[in-house]
C-alpha cells in the first residue's frame, strides 16, 4: 500500500530476510539508500527513522571500501555501497539491488521511514 503524503510517498517493503520497512518513494532521485541499524548507532543519523539491522539479513553484504556521499538539496547522506534483496511483499516480487546502506545522515527531514527508493533515472 502507498501512503500519499503530499510531497512524499511512503510504503512498506521488505529488505533482506526477515526485515520489513518504511521506504520513502522519490521520483526525482535515482538513488536507493536504508538507515543502518549499525552505523546510525555510532555515527549521526534522524532519531526517528525505523533503522535497517543489516545482522538480521543472511543476504546483505557491503563493502566497506566504497563509501559514498549523496547530496540533496537539504541535507545529505554518507554510507557505504551495499547489497540486498528489495520485496514488495515478502518474498515476492523480489530483485537484488544496490543501495547505501547509510551511516551518517546531515539535515535529513525525519518521515519515520527506513531510507528511500528513487524512481528516476
Amino acid at each position: 500500500e502507498l501512503l500519499d503524503l503530499g510531497p512524499i510517498y511512503l510504503a512498506d517493503a521488505h529488505m533482506g530476510t526477515l526485515n520489513k520497512n518504511i521506504i520513502e518513494f522519490d521520483t526525482g532521485s535515482p538513488a536507493a539508500y536504508i538507515y543502518g541499524k549499525e552505523g546510525c548507532e555510532k555515527h549521526t543519523c534522524p532519531s526517528t527513522v525505523f533503522f535497517y539491522d543489516t545482522g538480521k539479513s543472511k543476504s546483505y553484504s557491503e563493502d566497506r571500501s566504497q563509501v559514498i556521499e549523496q547530496d540533496y538539496g537539504t541535507g545529505s547522506v554518507k554510507g557505504y555501497a551495499a547489497y540486498d534483496k528489495f520485496c514488495f511483499e515478502e518474498n515476492k516480487s523480489c530483485s537484488n539491488i544496490t543501495f547505501l546502506s547509510i551511516f551518517n545522515a546531515v539535515d535529513n527531514p525525519d518521515y519515520y521511514q527506513s531510507g528511500l527508493f528513487g524512481l528516476a533515472r
